[in-house]
């Protein structure tokens, strides 16, 4: 497959992520029997010394190499002169740890534990970079040979700013296809930061703003593919806003309006797409969706607003509840006086009868 192909949009038609490694993490060495522990987990053996100084931070490094599992030898990617900068994560942990070792020529093998290969989750397979499934928590071990040393960071300029632009973008539709979007999305975000169109002329204008187009689309499907619509509603509105009569924008444009059930937009953006791009099959197909998922909205919000109706009906005609049993209410105050009055009248009955008994006059 082409290294410069770009995403397509039926990557969304049917519907692991690699951190990277911090810049100050340090490089603790202990060497034994030429065998380098780099971090406990990460061991490193040069084949070949090579030639000139060591890499710096942040310089590109030109390299191939395999990946395989360090247990079962099961080849999972092989990657041929494939362009990597220092410190920018696009390799996992322990396979940065060894970039920074490379001078001009090296050969090296790195035995990784999984926490600093592809961790937890692994790695989804890609057909078109003819990569196996990494599962969980695999060991894994890279033979890397490195040809050349590049530029370090901020030293392009015209055509190596475009180079190292088009290459970011490369290695994050390789991340896209692999299922890392959160990775792929920081790859494009960073191209789009660094790549300033109005900095070149003539036919390098033109190119980079078909990077920067690319990539701002490629942003918007990481997004959305990461859950985050919002992001992706604004996202969409950037690339619009630099190409407002992309085809692929006005899709994606579309998609977005459609998932947060924005009508309006959406149906702007399919009648924009349809009149620039009658040949396209896309934009029907959405539009035919649109229909069919206000039709539903509809039918959804008929069937509510006839669920609450009859239930205030079935409050309205229910029989009133029965009136609870009176509770008997005592005239406490009759009931206590009564009482009074037959001490009383006990007390007096009383003293007749002592008075009789003692030969007293009644």
């Amino acid at each position: 497959m082409d290294a410069q192909q770009d995403l397509d949009p039926a990557d969304f038609e049917d519907d692991g992520e690699d951190e990277g490694t911090p810049a100050d993490v340090p490089l603790v060495e202990d060497v034994t029997d030429a065998v380098t522990t780099l971090l406990p987990g990460v061991r490193y053996r040069e084949v070949g010394r090579g030639q000139g100084p060591a890499a710096d931070y942040k310089q590109s490094i030109v390299c191939s190499y395999t990946c395989e599992g360090t247990q079962t030898g099961a080849v999972f990617e092989r990657c041929e002169r494939r362009t990597l900068k220092i410190g920018d994560a696009d390799v996992p942990p322990g396979l940065e740890l060894a970039l920074r070792r490379q001078r001009q020529g090296t050969s090296c093998v790195v035995e990784a534990e999984w926490r600093f290969a592809f961790g937890e989750d692994g790695r989804a397979a890609s057909r078109a970079d003819d990569t196996s499934e990494i599962p969980p928590r695999t060991d894994v071990t890279w033979r890397l040979e490195t040809h050349a040393l590049g530029l370090c960071d901020g030293e392009a300029r015209g055509g190596d700013k475009l180079h190292e632009a088009l290459t970011k973008k490369d290695l994050g539709n390789g991340h896209f296809r692999h299922r890392m979007w959160k990775k792929a999305a920081q790859n494009y975000q960073e191209v789009l930061k660094e790549l300033h169109v109005g900095d070149f002329e003539g036919e390098d204008r033109v190119q980079a703003e078909h990077i920067y187009v690319q990539c701002a689309n490629n942003l918007v499907k990481s997004l959305m593919k990461l859950g985050a619509w919002l992001k992706a509603e604004q996202a969409v509105c950037d690339v619009l806003g630099v190409a407002p009569g992309d085809e692929k924008a006005l899709y994606l444009a579309a998609r977005v309006a459609l998932h947060l059930t924005k009508w309006e937009e959406a149906r702007a953006a399919l009648a924009k797409g349809r009149r620039l791009f009658p040949a396209s099959p896309a934009f029907p197909r959405l539009e035919a969706a649109l229909r069919t998922q206000r039709a539903r909205y509809k039918a959804r919000n008929k069937e509510m607003g006839a669920r609450m109706a009859g239930a205030l009906f079935e409050v309205a005609a229910a029989p009133a509840p029965a009136p609870a049993p009176a509770r008997r209410v005592y005239p406490w105050l009759i009931v206590l006086g009564g009482c009074g009055v037959v001490v009383a009248v006990s007390a007096v009955f009383g003293s007749l009868l002592r008075l009789r008994d003692d030969g007293g006059e009644l």
